[in-house]
This record gives structure tokens, C-alpha cells and sequence, in this order.
């Protein structure tokens, strides 16, 4: 088996904020919806309808629809919460997995964006770890080959 060099890099996700808006919602400086949560002087409006997730919560389950209703306003104030912090205390980043022969030639480079910068240690080190068997499966099939 050929000997192979890795790497881990983390940057932030040049896509970042859109994700964030995608993902969470988006910050604007008027409502727009009954749904909207005033945080920080602008208005969160979520990227999802919290009222349709409630009615379908409460026809598929046996909760009540004023619980379900209640659970999405939290869900909502949560995530506005998320989005505010957004490139204060947290970011999306990209992480990249690459291989290298000992000569230095890359042979394979995996990536995986839209990871929350604030996952625990431990969810981290798995991605990370997922990543780097991906690209050293890669690798060592150019490195054997030959076809770098």
C-alpha cells in the first residue's frame, strides 16, 4: 500500500449566509408575516411555514393543535435566535479532506460545507473522519494505479 500524507482544513463556507437563510430564515427590517420575531431591532422571518409544520404535527400525532401551535412559536424563537447569532458567535464552515502521495501530488480532495462551527468535539471529529476515509479511498485507488 503506498504511503499516503492527509489533511484537514476548516474555512468558512463562502455560501454561509445563504445557507443560514435557507436553513433558519432571514433577517429583515419590516414583517412580513404573523410569524415574525422581533430580535435586535430587525424582524426574523423563518424559512419555513411554523404553521403548516403544526397543523401536520397535530393531525399525524396526539398532540393538541394549540400545543403543536406552541412548539412551533418556540421552534421559531429558537432559530431566530440562531440567526442573529450568526457570524457572531457561530458560522457555517467548509471542511476539506486531502490526500498527497509522499512526493507531494494531490490525489483526492473531499469537501463538505454547510457545517455549524459550533458542533460538539465529538460531531466534529466524525465528519471529520468520514471526510478523510472518503478521500483516502479515492486516493489510494489513484495511488495504486498510478494515475495521478
Amino acid at each position: 500500500m503506498p504511503l499516503l500524507i492527509s489533511e484537514i482544513s476548516r474555512r468558512p463556507d463562502p455560501q454561509g449566509e445563504q445557507l443560514a437563510n435557507v436553513t433558519l430564515g432571514t433577517l429583515e427590517s419590516s414583517p412580513d408575516t404573523d410569524w415574525c420575531v422581533q430580535v435586535g431591532g430587525q424582524y426574523f422571518i423563518p424559512a419555513w411555514n411554523p404553521e403548516a409544520e403544526a397543523q401536520a404535527q397535530a393531525a399525524f400525532t396526539d398532540i393538541p393543535l394549540s400545543e403543536a401551535l406552541d412548539q412551533a412559536r418556540e421552534r421559531v424563537r429558537h432559530s431566530a435566535l440562531r440567526r442573529v447569532a450568526y457570524g457572531v458567535s457561530w458560522h457555517y464552515q467548509r471542511l476539506s479532506a486531502r490526500v498527497f502521495d509522499v512526493e507531494g501530488t494531490p490525489l483526492s480532495t473531499k469537501s463538505l460545507g454547510g457545517v455549524a462551527s459550533d458542533l460538539s468535539l465529538e460531531r466534529q471529529q466524525q465528519l471529520e473522519a468520514q471526510l478523510l476515509a472518503q478521500a483516502h479511498e479515492d486516493a489510494q485507488d489513484w495511488a495504486i494505479l498510478g494515475l495521478n
